[in-house]
């Protein structure tokens, strides 16, 4: 999943939306369902006789006792859905607060800081995996870099941050042209002079003000999140980082997790690099256009994908663009969203 969808479907031939995103819970009950369907005979003749049965525990069964013993099988499909749900849900936010790099089990968690950021993921339509990614150099300090802690302080802080986000639009600001991929197969880069496809990722020698900004900018850039909204996106992500960051002390009072402790272990859960649709066609492109080269860049595709945690990129090195090997540029490009065009669109689970 690119920009975050819980009515994503990633099967083409699920037009209904039955296992959309939002619907894999309920696609895991359903499937054990027929599982305990399949199994009520046996369940049920192993519940009356009090024991577990042997081979051709049926053979000498009516069909009557075999239907009696399915329905009593199938009286432990309630019991059994519960325990599916919440097996689930305790594990499934036990994930994410991983992702996110909280420690301390907290009941409140959920409500207060999970779901607010997968609402706001969804109402801005911010990219799933690179909004994790970003996250994990986030520091409750950022905050405080331009304001002076009261709320008439906060205000102006981040009015100003605002505006340095939106100066970083102006112009060719937040994108740049798509190479053709044999770079990463050890070629020069060709642009094509009619092609107009843009990567959402920051252009060369940006220079952000404050870590704040950078965060706001990498969150929102405007490829993903159009102009005109993005002033009430970064807004409402800035309420949200307020919550994120009176939970990030709490660890760090109560659980003795430090912030490099917990940028380590976000980075070793949230991927880098995710094998979007656009790379697979661009590293598909490549192939057809020279073996030797695409297959290069097919070797460097599957390194990556192997190793998605790996900081590709050179990530966060402030050196200048042009200081980068031209490995490392395209693997930061290849690490980037992609063009609008691909976005949501994968290989379904047939392919």
């Amino acid at each position: 999943m690119d920009v975050y969808d819980y009515n994503h479907i990633c099967n083409h031939s699920d037009d209904g939306g039955r296992y959309s995103f939002k619907m894999q819970p309920t696609m895991i009950i359903f499937a054990v369902r027929a599982l305990l369907n399949a199994l009520s005979p046996l369940i049920g003749a192993e519940a009356s006789l009090g024991h577990a049965v042997g081979p051709d525990w049926a053979k000498d069964a009516s069909e009557k006792q075999i239907e009696e013993w399915s329905t009593k099988g199938e009286e432990i499909r309630d019991e059994v859905d519960a325990l599916i749900k919440s097996t689930f849900e305790k594990k499934y936010w036990e994930l994410v607060r991983q992702r996110l790099g909280l420690k301390k089990q907290d009941s409140e968690d959920v409500q207060n800081v999970i779901q607010p950021l997968l609402d706001l993921m969804q109402a801005h339509g911010l990219d799933f995996h690179g909004t994790f990614r970003a996250l994990c150099a986030f520091r409750p300090e950022h905050l405080d870099e331009d304001g002076e802690g009261d709320s008439k302080g906060k205000g102006e802080a981040y009015s100003s941050v605002l505006k340095d986000v939106d100066s970083l639009d102006q112009g060719t600001g937040m994108t740049c042209p798509m190479p053709s991929g044999d770079a990463l197969a050890g070629a020069p880069n060709q642009i094509s002079p009619v092609q107009e496809s843009t990567l959402a990722v920051p252009a060369r020698n940006i220079t952000y003000p404050t870590p704040l900004v950078a965060l706001l900018a990498r969150l929102t850039p405007p490829d993903l999140v159009n102009p005109p909204s993005r002033e009430r996106a970064c807004r409402d992500i800035l309420a949200w980082l307020e919550k994120y960051a009176v939970r990030i002390a709490e660890d760090q009072e109560t659980a003795g997790w430090s912030l490099d402790e917990r940028e380590e272990s976000m980075k070793n859960v949230n991927p880098r690099f995710v094998l979007r649709q656009w790379v697979l066609e661009e590293v598909i492109a490549t192939v057809d256009k020279d073996n030797i080269a695409g297959r290069a860049a097919l070797m460097k595709t599957l390194e990556m994908a192997t190793n998605p945690f790996k900081p590709w990129g050179a990530e966060g090195d402030t050196r200048p663009e042009e200081e980068l090997t031209e490995e490392e540029r395209e693997e930061r490009r290849f690490c980037g969203v992609g063009t609008k065009n691909f976005l949501g669109f994968q290989c379904s689970c047939s392919s």
